[in-house]
């Protein structure tokens, strides 16, 4: 079966700039990139991110600002600061050369079995493991193992070994992946597939669709872009939070609808000293989080004075762009500079 997967692979495969002589560090960070995100997301920050930081050396040295910039709009930001982590970790432990063992691996931030499997497979090229969703969804058509059983994670793992070659094994793992990114998808194109006379389900005719993903949960917000003079009042995410790391302006829980403007001037002031007036609403707009989708309905507002706010500081109107705020800030921040 491996032989045709292979024969597929090398006919079909596509052009990324991690697969065209990779390094280690190029596979370490494609591959923290990839975890929740499209591949053709991935493609527009990569080089970018390779300009800005070429080594693990560069990245280490790199403030932890200037990482979540860079890491602006992708998600997920705990991967940009673990692979940050990661990156020091590698150079003050393993003078900046990734370890080649998956024992030393799983100890570096960041880094989990997955992750692992694939530096091992595809930057040093060993017989290593490396089952992501595609691979997953491959093994459980290719032997109809039922999202049910209890031991499915341990028969694909059985299955996935069994398949890959002693020779060139990281050619027919990386087959695997690009099978079931290309060909089977959550609707597969079987008559595509170059190891359907191997598949159970095809035989059977039966593919098992996986469980329906919890809906997300709403968050409505009333955002509060408050100016004075020629500055602007923001908020650095700091700990644990889900925004950790980000700048984010001043918000209130909301209803569906948003406050009106007298409601929220009025809900405004009784959190400031200082007067304020009613400027302009944005239109609203919208980001998705881990297990939320968020609805903000942003405001500018003048203010005759500064004034102290939780986690929060003035900056110049100017410098917004050179902060790295959340994806739904971020679209705020756009308005404002078309609107400014």
């Amino acid at each position: 079966m491996h032989s045709a997967l292979d024969s597929w692979f090398t006919k079909e495969k596509r052009s990324f700039p991690w697969r065209n002589n990779p390094t280690p560090y190029m596979v370490l960070v494609s591959e923290i990139m990839l975890q929740q995100t499209q591949v053709r997301r991935v493609l527009l920050y990569f080089s970018q991110w390779m300009n800005l930081f070429p080594s693990l050396e560069a990245l280490a040295e790199s403030s932890e600002e200037a990482v979540i910039k860079a890491w602006e709009g992708l998600g997920y930001y705990s991967r940009a600061r673990a692979l940050h982590k990661a990156a020091k970790t590698i150079v003050a432990q393993h003078h900046g050369h990734i370890p080649k063992t998956k024992e030393e691996l799983l100890l570096i931030p960041g880094i989990g079995p997955y992750t692992a499997g694939a530096i091992l497979s595809f930057a040093f090229h060993k017989r290593a493991l490396a089952i992501d969703s595609n691979v997953e969804r491959v093994m459980r058509r290719l032997y109809q193992i039922s999202f049910s059983d209890k031991n499915a994670r341990s028969l694909i793992e059985t299955h996935v070994e069994s398949l890959l070659p002693h020779k060139k094994a990281w050619h027919t793992m990386e087959a695997l992946i690009e099978l079931g990114a290309l060909v089977c998808q959550k609707k597969p194109a079987c008559r595509f597939c170059p190891i359907s006379s191997f598949c159970a389900s095809y035989k059977n005719g039966s593919i098992e669709d996986p469980p329906p993903k919890n809906k997300p949960t709403q968050l409505f917000r009333d955002v509060a872009c408050i100016i004075c003079q020629d500055e602007i009042l923001v908020v650095h995410r700091t700990g644990k939070q889900i925004m950790s790391g980000l700048y984010e302006f001043p918000f209130f829980d909301s209803t569906k609808e948003g406050r009106s403007r007298k409601t929220f001037l009025h809900h405004l002031e009784t959190h400031t000293p200082a007067p304020l007036t009613f400027q302009e609403k944005l239109p609203a707009t919208t980001h998705s989080f881990t297990r939320f989708r968020s609805f903000l309905y942003p405001w500018i507002i003048l203010s005759q004075q500064k004034f102290a706010w939780p986690d929060g500081k003035w900056i110049p109107l100017d410098d917004l762009c050179l902060l790295p705020f959340s994806s739904g800030h971020k679209k705020i921040t756009t308005m404002l500079n078309n609107y400014l």
